[in-house]
């Protein structure tokens, strides 16, 4: 797989204004879960060839037992993470955990408790409102077929 140029990039993370990408890094070696809105496997960024590449890759992944990768579908409706993507940083010792939130111009590192708990919980709605793993790649793969 080819590697993304800055201004593609660029252009994908711009096109996050309609998009989710949410993901909790609790520790080192641990499971990282991360959900995606349905907007981000169909809308094209640079070419089909390109969009492809980048959807067989996604696959792939999805099949890492480190990552789980689970797809926010159209058809829930508005879900927990809809204003933008964020990140828990998180490992051993809660108390340090932090809020990563991407914003159009920079970032935002939180990390009182009231914070973490608000970003906690739209994890939870995520996990309850995305695809399960199979349901996922199964979208992915028919969203390959009609490109």
């Amino acid at each position: 797989m080819s590697e993304p140029t800055p201004w593609a990039w660029n252009q994908w993370r711009r096109s996050a204004i309609n998009t989710v990408a949410a993901c909790w890094a609790p520790a080192p070696h641990a499971e990282l879960p991360c959900w995606v809105s349905e907007s981000v496997i169909r809308r094209v960024v640079g070419s089909r060839e390109v969009m492809s590449e980048q959807l067989e890759h996604l696959l792939l992944t999805n099949e890492s037992p480190d990552v789980t990768l689970q797809v926010l579908p159209f058809a829930r409706g508005a879900h927990a993470a809809a204003m933008g993507s964020f990140m828990i940083l998180g490992g051993v010792e809660p108390s340090l955990d932090v809020v990563y939130v991407d914003i159009h111009v920079g970032s935002l590192f939180m990390e009182k408790e009231e914070e973490l708990e608000r970003y906690r919980l739209a994890f939870d709605y995520l996990r309850v409102q995305a695809l399960d793993m199979a349901a996922t790649s199964a979208l992915i793969k028919r969203v390959l077929r009609e490109m």
